[in-house]
């Protein structure tokens, strides 16, 4: 598979965990659409990330699919195309049912695009962060607005994180935001965004008491607590956080349930 199981997993498992605790999982045409359009969308997004990061990642010596020569750039290309007219097709469906996932779906493509296709600084960052926010816009609206934001932010401040990781390999080559401001200032940037996301999550877990904000709360801990080492970025970030990430998901899908 060219895009990697964890990411593609969390896709359709967040995206089912807040609709069931939205209450819109009840509503099975729009439930179904919205799951296919996250899902999809997601998976074609991080397609897209490893063609653009293929050149980098060769330097990195990374044991990715395309690296290996598992999967070809054709195929990746093929599969990522079908992913996103999956995507799109199921969004237009939605715009039929309601415009304002229409709406919500091009923010999201855009912002996505932007990081995963243009560029990888701090804009590119921020614009990806709208993207994973507005996603789980898309699942929850119009409930619990403000977990959106903490998601989001979330994602930039780990994704900073990920940036510094391969730092080595990219510098030179790619412009992303510790070759733009340096890493301590991209750490600094990093843990004022999940500093913010984290206390969103705690807001929100003594309103609603949901554990599962409280978990995904501790994936901002863990990430905040990391620093400028490649072994403990892939361990707390890369593994750790999105482990979390899951059994936070998890949590609130059966509490939902239930």
């Amino acid at each position: 598979m060219v895009s990697r199981p964890p990411l593609a997993v969390l896709g359709f498992l967040a995206s089912i965990s807040l609709l069931v605790w939205s209450g819109n999982i009840y509503n099975i045409y729009k439930a179904t659409l919205l799951i296919i359009t996250v899902g999809f969308g997601n998976i074609g997004f991080n397609i897209m990330n490893e063609i653009h990061d293929y050149p980098y990642d060769i330097l990195s010596g990374k044991d990715k699919p395309l690296v290996t020569g598992k999967v070809s750039r054709y195929e990746a290309l093929v599969l990522m195309y079908i992913m996103f007219a999956s995507s799109i097709v199921t969004l237009i469906l939605l715009s039929i049912y309601d415009l304002i996932y229409l709406i919500f779906g091009i923010i999201g493509y855009i912002g996505g695009y932007i990081y995963n296709g243009i560029r990888k600084d701090i804009i590119g960052n921020i614009a990806l962060g709208i993207t994973y926010g507005t996603t789980a816009l898309m699942c929850l609206f119009p409930k619990y607005l403000l977990f959106p934001l903490a998601f989001g932010l979330f994602t930039v401040g780990h994704n900073l994180m990920n940036q510094i990781q391969d730092y080595t390999y990219e510098r030179g080559v790619v412009v992303t935001t510790p070759s733009q401001i340096g890493i301590p200032a991209t750490i600094g940037a990093s843990r004022l965004f999940i500093l913010t996301s984290f206390g969103i999550y705690m807001f929100m877990f003594m309103n609603t008491m949901n554990l599962g904000l409280l978990v995904l709360a501790l994936s901002d801990i863990v990430v905040f607590i990391a620093k400028d080492d490649y072994d403990i970025i892939e361990l707390f970030v890369r593994k750790i956080a999105r482990l979390f990430l899951i059994f936070g998901f998890l949590i609130i899908l059966i509490s939902g349930l239930l």
